[in-house]
C-alpha cells in the first residue's frame, strides 16, 4: 500500500470513529435529558377544615450540566397493600392483582365547583378535569394519597372521585385503623417511576418512607 492509500485509510477510520463517537455522545446527552422524577413526603400534612390530607411531592430533577426536558402528561396510580411479607393488596382485582386508584394532582382544580344559576340558586358543575399534568424542570407537583377527618379512625384514599361522595368519604378506598404500604406509580414519556411509602393511620396520621 502506497502512502496515499495508507493516509486515505487512516482518514476513513478516523472519520468513522469520530462519527460514532459523536453519535454516542449525542445519544447519551439526549437520553440523560429525559425527565427524572423523584418522590418526597409533603410536610406538614395539609389541613382543610376538619380534614387532613397526606400528599407526595413529585419532583422533576434538574441536571447539573444539561437542561433536562419537562415531564409531560404525567399520570399517577396508587396501590394499597397490607404490610406483611405476602404483600396482599387491600383492594384487588378478580385475578388477585392490586386495584389501582387514579391519582389526583393537587395542582389541578377541584372537579366540583359551584356555579350560579339564572334563578340565583347554586348548583355544582363537573369541569373537564385532566388526570395528567406537566411538571417543568426543577419543579414539584403534589399528588394526593389519603384523607382523614379529625377524631375518626378511618381514612380514605383520596382522588377526584372523593368529591362526589357524602362528606367526601369514598368507601371504595376505605382504610381502617392500621398501617399500609402505599405504592405510587407515575408515568411520563413511556417510562414509569415508582416508590413505596408507609401510611400510618393510628393516633398519628402520616406517611413515612418504606
Amino acid at each position: 500500500m502506497n502512502d496515499f492509500g495508507y493516509n486515505l485509510l487512516i482518514n476513513l477510520i478516523s472519520s468513522s470513529i469520530a462519527g460514532l463517537l459523536g453519535a454516542f455522545v449525542a445519544f447519551w446527552i439526549e437520553r440523560n435529558r429525559r425527565p427524572k422524577l423523584t418522590f418526597e413526603i409533603e410536610k406538614p400534612p395539609v389541613s382543610l377544615g376538619n380534614r387532613t390530607h397526606l400528599r407526595i411531592l413529585v419532583h422533576n430533577q434538574r441536571m447539573r450540566f444539561f437542561e433536562r426536558n419537562p415531564a409531560l402528561m404525567c399520570s399517577a396510580l396508587i396501590e394499597f397493600y397490607y404490610p406483611d411479607p405476602d404483600r396482599i393488596p387491600v383492594y384487588s382485582n378478580d385475578d388477585g392483582t392490586a386495584k389501582s386508584m387514579q391519582g389526583r394532582w393537587a395542582c389541578t382544580p377541584e372537579p366540583v365547583q359551584p356555579i350560579l344559576l339564572p334563578n340565583g340558586q347554586q348548583a355544582k358543575a363537573l369541569p373537564n378535569i385532566p388526570h395528567n399534568v406537566d411538571i417543568p424542570v426543577d419543579e414539584k407537583c403534589a399528588l394526593d394519597v389519603a384523607m382523614r377527618f379529625s377524631g375518626e379512625d378511618v381514612c380514605y384514599g383520596w382522588n377526584n372521585d372523593g368529591y362526589f361522595h357524602v362528606n367526601f368519604k369514598n368507601d371504595k378506598w376505605r382504610l381502617s385503623r392500621g398501617k399500609y404500604i402505599v405504592k405510587v406509580k407515575v408515568k411520563t414519556g413511556g417510562r414509569e417511576f415508582n416508590q413505596e411509602f408507609l401510611l400510618i393511620n393510628d393516633i398519628e396520621f402520616r406517611l413515612s418512607y418504606h
